[in-house]
């Protein structure tokens, strides 16, 4: 196996706290001890599967692999937890929002640019900064080791936006 890439500590942990957070605030289970033992015991348990593919330190959130592990002991967790579909959507939204938000506030801390959302319910901004704005976090996330690389590609804007209907674009993140 290739080894592991190490990931920016602050979003490491901070993904890892939004996930459990998230159980919490839309799960069945309130307490956050509770919660942490049977994430904690799951990857306990998941650990030596995980281990099979590469070897790594197994409390070090840092690590690619330890942090593939305890995302998928929370995946888990979570669809335990979280029983009412209305309630898994509302749980996958918020932790979407929520990672979105560290991200940008990690941009702000260290001065880089900040992405623009495009709502076309409030007509705000254009597309076309919305998508530059993927490409500012794609970049960040390459930056700190979270992703290896990526490539997004889409239409070509040349003309108005007003004229699209829709607007195509792929993106591979390895």
């Amino acid at each position: 196996a290739e080894p592991a890439r190490t990931l920016d500590e602050r979003i490491a942990k901070g993904f890892d706290s939004i996930a459990w957070k998230e159980i919490r605030n839309f799960g069945t289970e309130k307490s956050a001890e509770k919660i942490s033992e049977k994430i904690n015991s799951l990857a306990l348990k998941i650990e030596p599967i995980f281990q099979r593919k590469a070897k790594f330190p197994a409390n070090d959130l840092t690590n690619q692999y330890t942090f593939d592990m305890f995302s998928y002991a929370n995946y888990k967790v979570a669809l335990e937890m979280i029983k009412d579909s209305k309630n898994r959507s509302y749980f996958l939204a918020s932790l979407g929002n929520e990672s979105f938000d560290l991200l940008v506030s990690l941009l702000a801390i260290e001065g880089e640019r900040k992405p623009i959302v495009f709502d076309s319910d409030k007509g705000k901004n254009d597309i076309l900064s919305a998508i530059d704005g993927i490409e500012i976090l794609l970049s960040k996330l390459e930056k700190v080791g979270f992703i290896e690389k990526y490539k997004l590609s889409g239409d070509d804007f040349k003309q108005d936006w007003e004229d699209f209907s829709t607007v195509n674009f792929q993106l591979e993140v390895f």
